[in-house]
């Protein structure tokens, strides 16, 4: 594929989904769309590797499409592993925050509303992936991983996985984590030499 041609398709494919996301999703789905945008992320050989813009659009596509849908996700199967591979702290994409964030709502439409899914990732230490990323992550990343978070953890496989982690960082528990977040955002909310008082937006 041309470069220029697949960067452009991406484009439509979004603006489609953005306009009428039910008429899209029912049409593009029967395309086996989703299964071109899980091959288009795993970059097979011959299939040139993926900019970060055109893999931010690609991982969208695909969050949008299986939003909702169970049987949608289960057609993602096979995008549970590359959406793990951009959470890992040391990956080569870890600093893009928008793209990380754009992960994580595809993690989130792909796997919390199938149980097939959920097995796939807390198979891959999808979990503790997720749980390390929480820990070095900034603000913005930590609050949109928590919300993930609390619905894969309604899955008990998923839990378990929580339950065992320890921190490579840290060697803290999950709840040491949590607990260690809370007391963070208490500072920040709070101001640690504000006397109680909220600090000033200024």
């Amino acid at each position: 594929h041309d470069l220029g041609t697949r960067d452009a398709s991406l484009r439509l494919l979004l603006g489609a989904l953005s306009r009428d996301g039910t008429l899209a999703k029912r049409v593009l789905a029967n395309a086996d769309v989703i299964v071109d945008l899980v091959e288009m992320l795993a970059s097979p050989f011959g299939f040139p590797v993926l900019s970060a813009a055109a893999t931010q659009d690609a991982v969208l596509a695909l969050s949008l499409l299986c939003e909702g849908s169970p049987s949608a996700a289960r057609s993602a199967a096979g995008a549970v592993p590359l959406l793990l591979r951009l959470l890992e702290p040391s990956g080569t994409l870890a600093s893009d925050q928008r793209l990380v964030m754009t992960a994580i709502d595809a993690i989130w439409s792909v796997v919390a509303s199938c149980e097939a899914n959920v097995a796939r990732l807390v198979e891959r230490d999808g979990v503790a992936t997720m749980l390390h990323r929480l820990e070095t992550a900034p603000f913005a990343i930590r609050a949109h991983l928590l919300s993930c978070l609390a619905d894969l953890l309604a899955h008990e496989a998923a839990a378990e996985q929580a339950v065992a982690w320890r921190s490579p960082i840290s060697q803290r528990s999950c709840a040491a984590l949590l607990f260690g977040l809370w007391r963070e955002e208490e500072a920040r909310l709070v101001g640690a030499t504000s006397g109680g008082m909220l600090p000033s937006p200024e």
